[in-house]
């Protein structure tokens, strides 16, 4: 249409340098007629893309509100989802605090324990060894010494048998 209306702006051109201006008018106007027409279609075109325009933005505008309402869905489950995992932390963190406790009294039963056995084993050891000492040490003397009368051999051997169910008494408690 643009290369018809060159051609006919040149072809009105031509009639006034031939000094025709009547055919130069009439070509006028069948020139402003088409030049209406290409208007007014490029009026309609202008109208229809706008309208497509707004038609467009209108979407994309609803489009934009539904990711914006998405993301604060997204955003709040994210939110929902450190909170809960913040609570199931500080609950995790009790749990050990609490067992952390727990442990350092059983750690101080355990040494409580340990020095009772350390001081039962200590005593124990000493009330055993000191009638096994006497009874070796009165035999020794004993047998070392010169020869005594009987009575003498008598009570030694009495202080013996005396240490002797001593230290039986103590093995047995201690198996008791």
């Amino acid at each position: 249409k643009v290369d018809e209306m060159v051609d006919e702006a040149q072809n009105i051109y031509s009639f006034f340098l031939l000094i025709q201006p009547e055919r130069a008018g009439e070509r006028m106007a069948t020139m402003d007629r088409k030049y209406a027409m290409v208007h007014a279609a490029i009026n309609t075109v202008e109208t229809q893309f706008r309208s497509i325009q707004v038609s467009l933005l209108t979407h994309q505008e609803a489009m934009a509100l539904g990711f914006q309402r998405f993301e604060y869905v997204i955003a709040g489950f994210i939110v929902l989802m450190i909170g809960m995992a913040s609570m199931y932390g500080h609950r995790i963190y009790s749990k050990m605090k609490v067992a952390a406790l727990e442990r350092d009294g059983f750690l101080r039963q355990l040494q409580k324990a340990d020095q009772m056995k350390t001081t039962f084993f200590a005593d124990i050891s000493h009330e055993l060894r000191t009638p096994i000492t006497v009874i070796r040490g009165e035999a020794e003397v004993t047998l070392r010494g010169k020869v005594k009368p009987l009575d003498e051999y008598r009570s030694v051997l009495e202080r013996i048998v005396r240490l002797s169910d001593h230290l039986q008494t103590l093995v047995n408690d201690l198996l008791f």
